[in-house]
């Protein structure tokens, strides 16, 4: 089996247009191909895992390279399980081209929910904007809270449809 990562705003695959190289994909597979999309929040996480692991490396971090590996493996491990033992994939299917975004009125976090919102963040490594606000079941915007977080040791990752943080520790003195 092989698994081809893919992100949701590419599409289909293969596209009806494609002629020549279309039936070859489809053949592979047949013969184990598996082509799997990545949720928006999965590819902030694999650009922050990289980031992270590159901060242990330059020396950034407080933590050694091969703890962060190890911290990674543990944490991606049983997601990767998951994608072997699953016998079916969901296909890409187009994302919705007339989105409009929702206005919304920005409003201030309270200190006590910016100081939850930074031990949940500190806790966890690194999350989606979304699962802190749900998680933490705050009445609150992702602009508000990113405005209200700002000059935190937390760095934001922007994707097409959600923004990851991960925490950072300040450097030791």
């Amino acid at each position: 089996m092989l698994i081809v990562f893919r992100t949701a705003d590419l599409g289909l695959v293969p596209k009806a247009t494609w002629k020549a190289i279309g039936p070859t994909i489809e053949e592979a597979r047949r013969a184990g191909l598996r082509i799997h999309p990545l949720e928006p929040t999965s590819v902030c996480e694999i650009h922050a895992a990289r980031d992270l692991y590159s901060d242990a490396l330059q020396g950034n971090l407080d933590e050694k390279p091969s703890d962060i590996l190890a911290w990674l493996k543990t944490y991606f491990e049983s997601r990767a399980l998951t994608l072997f033992q699953t016998k079916t994939f969901p296909e890409l299917k187009p994302g919705p081209e007339d989105a409009k975004p929702t206005p919304i009125t920005l409003a201030t976090l309270t200190s006590a929910e910016k100081t939850e919102i930074l031990k949940f963040v500190e806790k966890r490594r690194w999350v989606s904007v979304d699962d802190v606000i749900k998680q933490l079941k705050l009445a609150t915007s992702v602009e508000v809270l990113l405005k209200g977080i700002e000059g935190a040791s937390i760095k934001t990752f922007p994707g097409p449809k959600t923004i990851v943080l991960q925490w950072r520790k300040a450097l030791s003195a």
